[in-house]
């Protein structure tokens, strides 16, 4: 069974639909998903720890993310141009790391921003999470769930995000 995806390992395979990431998988290397033009869906399980520089860079067909509960790492620019996401669901109790840019320009072409999902055992936004220095991140709505236990909004956590409405 595969083990690790190196960098770029798919970059710019444009007829790929969908993977499935195998669940021993630890970290997806710089670039492996970058232009995968007409990825619409994937599955990232939840041994999943790191998302490298710009692993699903510029893929417009992707249209839900879901980052699992045990992410700790997520690299610069790792879901940059995605400007068709239209729902991001965040189930990591506490990402450790991130880069700059990592949603930047995300959900850019949905007509009235993107929906994001909190879980209630999200314990920290870390510092950066939606940080961007080019384009902010248009967002309709972030909702925390019912019961959370997030104890913190680290700096910069939010910011340069364009929103109607916040759920705490």
């Amino acid at each position: 069974s595969v083990k690790s995806i190196g960098d770029s390992a798919f970059n710019g395979c444009s007829s790929l639909t969908h993977i499935t990431i195998p669940k021993n998988i630890k970290s997806i290397a710089d670039k492996t998903f970058a232009y995968c033009t007409s990825l619409a869906t994937t599955s990232l399980p939840d041994s999943l720890t790191t998302i490298g520089y710009q692993a699903f860079y510029n893929i417009d067909s992707l249209k839900t993310l879901i980052l699992g509960k045990n992410i700790k790492t997520i690299d610069n620019s790792a879901f940059a141009s995605c400007a068709y996401v239209g729902e991001l669901y965040v189930y990591s109790t506490h990402i450790d790391s991130c880069g700059d840019n990592i949603f930047n320009a995300l959900g850019d072409s949905v007509d009235g921003g993107i929906y994001v999902f909190v879980a209630k055992n999200v314990e920290i936004i870390p510092e950066k999470f939606m940080y961007a220095t080019h384009d902010s991140v248009n967002i309709n709505k972030i909702e925390f769930e019912e019961g959370s236990v997030c104890k913190r909004v680290e700096a910069y956590g939010l910011t340069s995000i364009r929103t109607k409405e916040i759920i705490l």
